[in-house]
């Protein structure tokens, strides 16, 4: 698809040796035929390898779609928009509170950073059912969920944008500590390696809260 965009917007680019590039892209756009096409629109201005570098933050770089096509899809961040603006207001403030985590999260997890006020099965349920949350697949025995990256950072922004962002991300770090302080005593038994997994499952999320 990339390939073939890229080729109606300039002819001549992609080179085949930028196929691991172009991989590389397609892989940071979490494969969405949509953010796909917009990026090899880019194509016009920027070399494979540019435009991969300049990914840091897909929703600001993809702009400029098709113009044949509805205005909520011209770009990856009106796409998110349209969707997110589709929700009601508890369930918008739910999926802001649920962006911050990164590498999936646990329903125990989602509820911690939810609220009592927030019923997470039932809010992830919807969520899951318009694609802006999907569930994931790994050793993990419990099940995870996560948001594809750039409907990730459009939550962040939108977070940071209510003010919510602190609180949001004390309660996070807070969750953390407390379920890898649950594990510490079942490092010394049978439960070992079931707790040591669980902990090494959230590792992306103890590091986006030591970051924090």
């Amino acid at each position: 698809l990339f390939l073939q965009r890229a080729g109606a917007y300039n002819a001549g680019h992609p080179q085949p040796d930028d196929r691991p590039t172009i991989d590389a892209i397609c892989g940071r756009l979490d494969r969405i035929p949509l953010a796909i096409e917009l990026a090899a629109a880019r194509t016009a201005t920027f070399s494979p390898v540019t435009l991969l570098d300049r990914l840091g933050d897909p929703l600001t770089v993809l702009r400029h779609g098709p113009r044949d096509v509805p205005l909520r899809h011209q770009t990856m961040r009106d796409t998110i928009a349209w969707s997110y603006a589709l929700l009601d207001e508890e369930q918008k403030a739910g999926f802001r509170r649920l962006a911050v985590f990164v590498g999936g999260f646990t329903l125990e997890g989602a509820q911690a950073v939810l609220g009592d006020d927030m019923d997470a099965l039932a809010l992830v349920e919807f969520l899951a059912a318009r694609s802006l949350v999907v569930p994931m697949r790994g050793e993990s025995t419990q099940l995870r969920f996560t948001m594809l990256e750039s409907i990730r950072q459009f939550g962040v922004d939108a977070l940071a944008a209510t003010g919510e962002d602190e609180t949001v991300r004390a309660a996070h770090a807070d969750w953390l500590i407390a379920m890898a302080e649950h594990a510490i005593p079942f490092y010394d038994g049978p439960e070992l390696v079931v707790y040591a997994r669980a902990v090494r499952n959230e590792m992306d999320n103890i590091r986006a809260a030591l970051d924090w």
